[in-house]
């Protein structure tokens, strides 16, 4: 239940610095550092980037009074600047979704290719005669 949390306060902090792809990052961390069941840790992770995402761009909206969500809803086909919010929340979503799911096949990897290896670098037996 730490991961919505933990990806809000990544995404919030590393959102106004880094590009757009930023809450792959954290959720990546998030899905490697610590693994659930696959929908839940994707769902987690893109609650808590959507939100983060949700937050900024009503804080941009809020500073300037709308206008410019008032003007780019319509190039994208969006029922005003509430739906460009949405589609931000969205987009950060999935972003941090995918990233999350990243890590947990990741660690499944590292874990599998750790198992082949320590099988494969398994000492041989000593043959006993007979």
């Amino acid at each position: 239940m730490i991961r919505a949390p933990l990806m809000f306060l990544m995404c919030l902090l590393g959102g106004m610095v880094f590009p757009w792809w930023w809450p792959a990052v954290p959720g990546l961390i998030a899905g490697f550092w610590k693994p659930a069941r696959l929908v839940r840790g994707f769902l987690a992770s893109a609650l808590g980037a959507s939100l983060a995402w949700v937050v900024v761009a009503i804080w941009y909206d809020a500073r300037n009074q709308g206008l410019l969500s008032g003007r780019i809803a319509p190039l994208f086909h969006l029922p005003g600047p509430g739906g460009l919010i949405f589609a931000a929340g969205v987009v950060g979503g999935v972003s941090g979704g995918l990233g999350s799911l990243f890590g947990a096949w990741f660690r499944r990897f590292w874990a599998s290719l750790h198992d082949a290896l320590v099988e494969v670098a398994a000492p041989v037996p000593d043959e006993e005669d007979e």
